[in-house]
């Protein structure tokens, strides 16, 4: 994993792609965690006179059309607010790096076609607008789309980001060079995508705590009623097995 530090990278146009699929509703943003956990990346690089393009997604609009609720506009008004600067929000990918301002964030990379497909189009497209790519959005490197995996394949000069490192770091002290008693905590709506993970822990942990359509998905296994809230039905089978 080639990270950031020792990199010159001054002076240069970097793509950065981040995680800002943050909670919002009618407009308003609900938990600004991710967005947050965004800045020093995005301050790192400005220190060093880097003009920034920062690609998202936001939850699982249709490809190709537009819907409003899936806009990035919340979080470029946010991110404006806490750095204190401008933010240009655009649509295509010709207007980066156009204008004056020093932060440019394009709208919902799954608006575009080719993104979920990791299209060769798409990955060229932005690889060939920028110098630098920088990955810092942790919570999507197991999606094989362009923003994640093919860009990076696309530009020689490919980095992991500030809270990528950090997060890699942290993963592996607790999986590699932890201490008994272990008490792991995992959770999210899916459990399909986290078998291996879940497995690892139940090898390592002495005890796992679980939340989300994980823990609905055991409560069912076990006979429980979970009412309307989410689970995997296809999981079933699986889920009993853990």
């Amino acid at each position: 994993m080639r990270c950031l530090d020792g990199v010159d990278i001054n002076d240069q146009r970097v793509g950065l792609r981040l995680d800002l699929n943050v909670p919002i509703k009618n407009g308003t943003i609900l938990d600004n965690t991710r967005i947050i956990a965004s800045i020093p990346s995005i301050e790192y690089l400005l220190e060093r006179n880097c003009k920034i393009l920062i690609i998202s997604h936001l939850g699982r609009p249709k490809e190709d059309t537009f819907e409003q609720k899936y806009s990035l506009t919340p979080v470029c008004n946010s991110l404006s607010n806490i750095l204190g600067t401008k933010i240009k929000l655009i649509t295509t990918l010709g207007e980066a790096f156009q204008s004056n301002e020093k932060i440019f964030l394009l709208e919902n990379i799954r608006f575009f076609i080719g993104e979920k497909d990791n299209s060769l189009e798409l990955s060229d497209a932005v690889a060939n607008t920028i110098d630098a790519y920088v990955f810092d959005a942790f919570g999507t490197a197991h999606r094989k789309h362009a923003s994640t995996y093919g860009v990076i394949q696309k530009c020689s000069n490919s980095y992991a980001g500030l809270l990528v490192e950090k997060e890699v770091k942290n993963l592996t002290k607790a999986l590699f060079n932890f201490r008994s008693p272990l008490i792991s905590i995992i959770g999210g709506s899916k459990i399909s995508t986290k078998l291996g993970v879940i497995q690892k822990l139940c090898d390592i942990s002495d005890f796992i705590i679980t939340g989300g359509g994980i823990t609905n998905n055991l409560l069912l296994s076990k006979g429980f009623q979970i009412g309307k809230s989410i689970f995997e039905e296809e999981m079933e089978e699986t889920s009993r097995k853990f």
